[in-house]
């Protein structure tokens, strides 16, 4: 059966040394249109089509997508274009070529599908692909002039200089986007899950799987299966084993022992599922502010935000909560009225006498039965109830159950 037909946008640019200056103008910001090609088409055919629709050599086309030039042999299938995606299409000659490099040596490749993304309209981990952009004109008519040399150059502006063939003259730099390639929307890229092409085996259930199959890698060579790496997060997340981890913030680290490698990205707790998200979120928001000296929590039962100090000019005890708008002094947190000049109330010294603080984070801490061996919630720290400072092999032995 023969393949069903699909029409393609082209976005023609005409940059042969022979046009003059006025006709080249005026290809380049006007020249739009489709041409009907199979899915089993390559770039080769698609550009004989360009050069007869536009009265060019074949010889004389090149074909980009997301600033780099499509190998002849790439058929359209396998570009999983959306139908808003146009493929830009330069007719030049060899001076012109010359003026257009550098190339890359990979720039006969494809980038499509190799990423994995969470899509939030397909609710899951899906494969994705990267598109470019001018970062002033927003046009994808765009020529990178080097190649991305990690992720710091594809998730930071102005990391790759571009030539945009709308914004002629003008500095401009690649505007990176990850798209889900199954419903063609904007999705967020996972950068600790790959493909596990070597079959390598979890560290937590000890499988592997095909090639298609995901692992997560935190960077350390240390694979999880997917459905392993979702379970850890989960597990993790629901025992309270996150911790803040400067840079990266609140996270969690890989789950082989020893190992300091940690999430560096908040984005793959989506996988938590949306509920747990947001809790996530809550949570991280807590420990920052908890860790911060000029940071809150209202003292309402109701409310409970967590923030940074806002002192009012009358008062400087005085803080106003940006969510309930109810105001409390930032020294007693009485959640009535001030008590600062008052004796000290029972609750108060409840929580003098029955907690210490954790000597890392400084966080109120109540030991509610067990062994001296405290492991802080709030930053992680392992330390000794008893003596009150690092947990070490002398606190192993001489305060573990005093």
């Amino acid at each position: 059966m023969a393949a069903t037909s699909q029409e393609v946008l082209i976005s023609f640019r005409d940059r042969s040394s022979s046009t003059s200056a006025e006709t080249s103008l005026n290809a380049t910001r006007s020249l739009h249109f489709t041409i009907e090609v199979s899915p089993e088409d390559t770039v080769t055919k698609i550009a004989s089509k360009v050069a007869e629709r536009t009265g060019r050599s074949a010889s004389e086309i090149r074909l980009l997508l997301c600033g780099r030039e499509l190998s002849g042999s790439a058929t359209l299938e396998s570009l999983m274009l959306s139908a808003q995606t146009a493929i830009l299409a330069l007719a030049v000659d060899a001076e012109t070529k010359k003026s257009l490099k550098p190339k890359s040596k990979n720039a006969g490749g494809t980038t499509v599908g190799s990423f994995h993304v969470y899509c939030k309209g397909c609710e899951g981990v899906t494969r994705g692909k990267l598109r470019m952009y001018c970062d002033h004109c927003e046009s994808s008519a765009v020529i990178a002039r080097k190649e991305p040399n990690g992720w710091s150059d594809v998730l930071y502006s102005k990391r790759i200089p571009i030539y945009c063939t709308d914004c002629e003259g003008e500095q401009c730099y690649a505007r990176f986007t990850f798209k889900c390639i199954g419903c063609k929307e904007v999705a967020v890229v996972l950068r600790h899950l790959r493909a596990n092409r070597e079959k390598e085996k979890c560290v937590i259930c000890g499988e592997s799987d095909d090639d298609s199959a995901v692992v997560g890698d935190l960077g350390c060579r240390h694979p999880i299966c997917l459905s392993c790496f979702e379970a850890y997060l989960l597990t993790t997340f629901e025992q309270s084993q996150f911790s803040m981890k400067p840079p990266h913030g609140y996270t969690v680290s890989c789950p082989v022992y020893g190992c300091d490698f940690c999430v560096t990205d908040a984005h793959h707790f989506r996988l938590l599922g949306s509920e747990n998200y947001k809790k996530y979120q809550e949570n991280a928001a807590e420990k920052f502010v908890a860790m911060q000296e000029d940071g809150h929590f209202c003292p309402r039962a109701d409310c409970g935000a967590a923030f940074m100090v806002e002192p009012w000019e009358e008062d400087d005890r005085l803080v106003l909560c940006p969510k309930c708008f109810h105001t409390f002094c930032s020294l007693c947190r009485n959640p009535e009225k001030c008590i600062c000049d008052d004796t000290e109330d029972e609750t108060q010294r409840a929580i003098r006498t029955t907690s210490k603080q954790c000597p890392s984070c400084s966080v109120n801490t109540e030991r509610n039965g067990g062994c001296s061996h405290i492991h802080c919630t709030q930053c992680g720290a392992d330390w000794c109830f008893l003596c009150v400072k690092p947990w070490s092999d002398d606190c192993q032995w001489d305060h573990w159950f005093s």
